[in-house]
């Protein structure tokens, strides 16, 4: 969604957190894409934890 404004943006994360409430949820990968919509709507250029 690289034309989308921040506030749907924001939506489709909050859309996808709300997956979680599912049976067979994946937490690792879940916390990867709260790392990368943190860098997209935050315009950070990394998160996560320190190498």
């Amino acid at each position: 969604m690289p034309y989308a404004t921040r506030e749907i943006r924001l939506a489709s994360a909050l859309v996808e957190a709300a997956d979680t409430l599912v049976e067979g949820f994946e937490a690792i990968r879940y916390l990867q894409r709260v790392c990368d919509h943190c860098v997209e709507l935050l315009n950070a250029r990394a998160a996560g934890r320190p190498g």
